[in-house]
């Protein structure tokens, strides 16, 4: 190569012969492509667009009393 425009060219083509063209024994002869196509697609929209972080099992106490057992009344 005396460019790297010439490996990018040949590694486009190489990538899209391996990809698009070229079926594989352990996909059951399919190409990648027909077989990423066998299974449903993801939504792409965030769940959570404000936050990667899953939601919370449980939410947190009040900040304001942080000692439940001051509410118990005896008697």
């Amino acid at each position: 190569f005396t460019t790297l425009a010439q490996v990018r060219a040949l590694l486009g083509r190489w990538r899209a012969d391996y990809n698009e063209a070229r079926p594989h024994s352990r996909l059951g002869w399919q190409t990648p492509v027909e077989f990423a196509r066998t299974f449903p697609r993801r939504e792409t929209a965030l769940r959570n667009p404000t936050s990667s972080a899953p939601s919370p099992a449980a939410h947190p106490a009040p900040k304001d009393n942080p000692n439940r057992q001051s509410e118990l009344r005896i008697g």
